[in-house]
């Protein structure tokens, strides 16, 4: 259930943390970091919720460590993501 969120939290950080110096030169915030950025960091807080509520957080075959579960560390990422879209708007 993790998978779905790697490539939308990827696209993400490669936006606030890459390219972002090229959106803002090109003017381009509004498409990127406003409606863009927005219409992807819904569909992961959506993602977020369900994963959290319909996961039975199982890490097979690693061992369960509370902070090293994928879904908690992709939960985290998204948190992340998400207060970095908010600074950036």
């Amino acid at each position: 259930m993790t998978a779905f969120a790697v490539v939308p939290i990827l696209v993400m950080a490669l936006i606030f943390f890459i390219f972002q110096p090229q959106i803002r030169r090109l003017q381009l915030e509004n498409s990127y970091l406003g409606v863009g950025g927005m219409l992807v960091m819904s569909a992961l807080c959506c993602w977020a919720v369900f994963a959290n509520i319909h996961s039975s957080a199982l890490a097979l075959p690693l061992p369960y460590i509370p902070l090293f579960n994928p879904l908690e560390l992709a939960s985290f990422a998204v948190a992340y993501l998400l207060w970095q879209w908010n600074k950036s708007k």
